[in-house]
């Protein structure tokens, strides 16, 4: 039977290097843990509070025609739908404020100056007037509140504001 080699210096070495290095990371790694749940939300640190919980409803926006047919706004207008959520959201929450409520419990169509303000920025969006690219006659801004029930999602429509174009 043959006798095992015996594991060269240089390897040994390297192992050990290695080894000395994976604890270094895991040390390095727990303390910066250790520093984001401590320090809470100070740049560079966070204890990650949007990954929390998970809330029972959300809304989305979108845009439709005189007729109900949604428009698709990347297409037609250059613009991401979260870019008008992002805004929608900053001036509803200004109404929200100084109404003194929460937006979640507040009716959106007390949001129509918000959703005003959404269209305008959605049509500043928008290069060029050929009708042939652009051929609504109004466009619609749509809230579509969804929420978790006992029976599953409910999803309710909700037309906030209307501009003619």
């Amino acid at each position: 039977m043959p006798k095992p080699h015996p594991i060269p210096p240089v390897c040994r070495i390297r192992a050990a290097w290695i080894s000395r290095a994976a604890k270094a990371r895991i040390w390095i790694f727990l303390v910066f843990c250790a520093l984001c749940l401590g320090l809470g939300e100070q740049y560079p640190f966070s204890n990650f509070p949007m990954y929390s919980n998970m809330e029972d409803h959300t809304y989305l926006l979108y845009i439709t025609d005189e007729n109900g047919q949604p428009i698709p706004l990347m297409t037609a207008y250059g613009m991401r739908t979260s870019i008008l959520k992002k805004f929608f959201h900053t001036e509803a929450r200004k109404i929200a404020k100084k109404s003194g409520k929460s937006m979640s419990t507040m009716d959106p169509q007390a949001f129509e100056p918000a959703g005003q303000a959404a269209i305008g920025r959605i049509l500043s969006y928008r290069n060029d007037l050929n009708p042939e690219l652009h051929p609504w006659k109004e466009i619609h801004l749509v809230h579509l509140d969804i929420r978790l029930g006992a029976g599953g999602l409910n999803r309710t429509h909700t037309r906030i504001a209307t501009r003619v174009l």
